[in-house]
């Protein structure tokens, strides 16, 4: 369709309201001068307060400190307007705050139209700058927890526990899955790998930090690339053997082991396993003594064939030990840190039996990848730090002789410092042992 020649000319331009809800045409020098697709023309003012006129071929950008909204008109080429069409401006509070029929003059009932369009059209219609770089609160999904080990085993429980204690303060589900494989390297690379926005997390216990001596190939780093996030729980690894063996107390154990000249049998859940890892550290407190490790695929087997009398000892976590231990079917000798247990108080501790300082525990902490923003990881630890200390999570922790660490001890800067310490500590084990792995594809 052909328009008439005198019909108006329609030119895109753009309008921003700022928070004050002002309509400003803002064309500021530095844009138009290096803009040349923006041409500002002031064709005369009518006085101070009065109108100018401001023509216009296009505007492909403008600039505003702090906008409410941007909206794209098109008005005639010539677009009678105030000054920047600013109503604090003096002499124009009386224009802007005129009703609709109460403006005179053409060019006011412009300036109200235009500022009304945007309010109750351009807002709702077109994202705004707030919109568009408003930062999502965190967290804005579900999160995931890796547990880098078979379901239904301590580290499964405990993670669980912590998991849905931590969902109700974070108003967040966090989803439990396990990633098994390579003594818990295959759950860790997942989430070493993993983007560093905390929906990904890992529940690990001791053997995260064994495994920068005892695997080659990882790819990653179990301290570089992780943020810890807290410690959780403590579990110390208690010292069982069958009840058919001659003796009953630790000391009378030890000396068993000591003079066993190969024959004595351990147990453990496979090589690089906890068990397995402090199999080693018990060997080298006791002076190296030879004996003959087997091999299971996890503790739960090698316990049962230590109740049915296939193999003399195992170390291995209180909380698998409690059960059998209530029912008799093993016997408990010693605990493997400085204090008993509240569930097997007649129970000594190494220390008390004669191996001075002796300590291994399946203690667990929670990390995310490398770069996760400091505000996410904030969250998670006040969301730990809570979960830890609700009465009901910690009398679960109890019943299976799990104690939560210590509060004041167990955030980020405290799990680091662990982690960098027992990183120390079974790096000197494996290597004595000359234990190597190699991870599999």
């Amino acid at each position: 369709m052909n328009e008439s020649s005198d019909a108006p000319i329609w030119r895109p331009f753009l309008l921003v309201v700022d928070p004050s809800y002002e309509v400003k045409m803002n064309l500021k020098p530095s844009l138009a001068q290096s803009d040349q697709s923006v041409r500002q023309a002031v064709a005369g003012g009518r006085g101070q307060g009065e109108c100018q006129h401001l023509a216009m071929t296009s505007v492909t950008a403008v600039a505003s400190a702090q906008p409410t909204a941007y909206a794209v008109f098109y008005h005639k080429q010539i677009v009678e307007c105030s000054a920047m069409l600013d109503p604090r401006s003096r002499g124009r509070k009386e224009i802007a705050s005129r009703p609709f029929a109460q403006q005179k003059t053409r060019s006011h009932r412009i300036i109200f139209f235009i500022r009304f369009f945007i309010l109750s059209i351009a807002i709702g219609a077109i994202p705004t700058t707030a919109q568009t770089q408003t930062v999502v609160p965190w967290p804005s999904r579900p999160i995931t927890l890796v547990v880098p080990f078979t379901a239904a085993g301590p580290s499964d429980a405990i993670a669980r526990l912590v998991a849905r204690s931590m969902s109700a303060h974070l108003g967040q589900s966090i989803n439990v899955e396990n990633t098994a494989g390579d003594g818990g390297t295959k759950g860790a690379a997942r989430v070493a790998a993993a983007a560093a926005d905390g929906y990904t997390l890992l529940l690990h216990h001791a053997a995260h930090a064994a495994s920068a001596s005892l695997y080659t190939g990882l790819p990653y780093d179990p301290v570089r690339s992780f943020e810890p996030i807290g410690l959780v729980s403590d579990g110390p690894y208690v010292l069982v053997a069958r009840t058919s063996l001659p003796f009953a107390t630790a000391q009378h154990a030890i000396q068993y082991i000591r003079s066993g000249g190969g024959k004595v049998s351990f147990g453990h859940a496979g090589i690089g396993s906890g068990s397995h890892l402090v199999n080693l550290q018990l060997r080298a407190a006791l002076g190296n003594p030879a004996f003959k490790e087997v091999s299971y695929r996890g503790t739960g087997p090698a316990m049962n064939d230590l109740a049915a009398g296939q193999i003399d000892f195992l170390m291995d976590q209180s909380v698998n030990v409690a059960p059998h231990a209530v029912k008799g079917t093993v016997r408990p000798l010693a605990v493997a840190s400085m204090q008993r247990l509240p569930s097997m108080m007649n129970v000594p501790t190494f220390h008390e039996a004669g191996i001075k300082n002796f300590e291994a525990s399946q203690w667990h902490a929670l990390y995310a990848p490398k770069g996760t923003p400091k505000e996410a990881i904030a969250r998670l630890s006040a969301a730990l730090e809570a979960a830890l200390g609700d009465p009901e999570l910690n009398r679960k922790f109890a019943n299976s002789d799990t104690l939560p660490f210590s509060r004041g001890k167990r955030g980020p800067v405290d799990a680091r410092k662990k982690l960098e310490i027992e990183v120390v500590h079974w790096r000197k084990i494996i290597r004595g042992a000359g234990v190597q792995l190699k991870v599999t594809n």
